[in-house]
């Protein structure tokens, strides 16, 4: 706040009364002498008021009584001053101040100790309000910090947990990856199997193809070899067959060829033919 926006709220640029002069229409200059001129100025107006009573209301004390303005307003502009112009004080100064002030104030003006008691008891309250305010916030703050300690270390601990759950998906994930592809190598695998078995089955299915053909050929052989046929003795030379492949089933036996024929008993003979026939 500057020097100039100090002064103007000052009661002693107000008109004292009707006839009082008003320091505040006076044009201040703006260089480095306004503050001194400042002050001659107010000390001028103390003078020339010097013979003036400064009225006050009757009402705020029954002992109020009139008193003469130049002693008691240097006074009171030096408590002023010390109001207005310690603006860098921290607050709790600014407290002490004002109320050693009002104690101050009492002394210079007794007439008003009843109003400015019952200000100072008004500010003590509120003072003491905003002090249990204070502490009641201290402890919320104490209490605050205390439980963002506890919540930094279960966030440091939460996000070390979230880590490492993070790796063992990692290792999961990894793990599941090398498990498809060896899947797919699997299959791939069992698929060319599965096309040699195939093959496989197709020769078997060939083999036994062929083996059938042989057994098949092998039991005609067999049959072949096993062929008996029983024919004249004496027709033998007729079919060109040599005498080594004829061999008698039943020497004792006899049979006609014809019923109507000559009577030729015979005896049956057994033909054997050769495999490789």
């Amino acid at each position: 706040m500057s020097t100039k926006n100090l002064r103007s709220k000052s009661f002693l640029l107000k008109p004292v009364s009707s006839k009082h002069f008003s320091i505040s229409k006076l044009k201040p200059k703006h260089n480095k002498d306004q503050d001194s001129e400042l002050i001659n100025s107010s000390l001028t107006l103390i003078k020339t008021n010097s013979a003036q009573p400064y009225p006050l209301n009757t009402s705020l004390s029954p002992a109020v009584s009139r008193f003469s303005l130049p002693t008691q307003l240097v006074s009171l502009s030096a408590l002023e001053s010390r109001l207005l112009f310690n603006i860098d004080q921290e607050s709790q100064e600014k407290v002490s101040a004002a109320f050693s002030v009002i104690n101050e104030l009492m002394v210079i003006c007794p007439e008003l100790s009843n109003i400015l008691t019952k200000i100072k008891q008004t500010f003590e309250e509120h003072v003491e309000i905003l002090k249990n305010t204070r502490s009641e916030l201290e402890k919320n703050i104490n209490s605050t910090s205390e439980d963002l300690k506890r919540m930094k270390k279960r966030y440091k601990k939460l996000a070390l947990e979230v880590l490492d759950h993070q790796a063992q998906v990692k290792d999961k994930r990894t793990t599941i990856f090398e498990l498809k592809k060896e899947k797919k190598q699997l299959a791939e695998e069992v698929l060319k199997k599965n096309d040699d078995i195939e093959k496989m089955m197709e020769k078997i299915r060939g083999l036994e193809k062929e083996l059938h053909l042989l057994e098949h050929k092998i039991l005609i052989f067999e049959g072949k070899k096993d062929l008996m046929v029983k024919i004249p003795g004496k027709s033998s030379a007729n079919f060109e067959i040599d005498s080594s492949m004829l061999s008698p089933i039943a020497p004792i036996s006899e049979f006609t060829l014809s019923p109507n024929g000559p009577e030729d008993f015979l005896s049956p003979v057994c033909l054997q033919v050769p495999l490789n026939n």
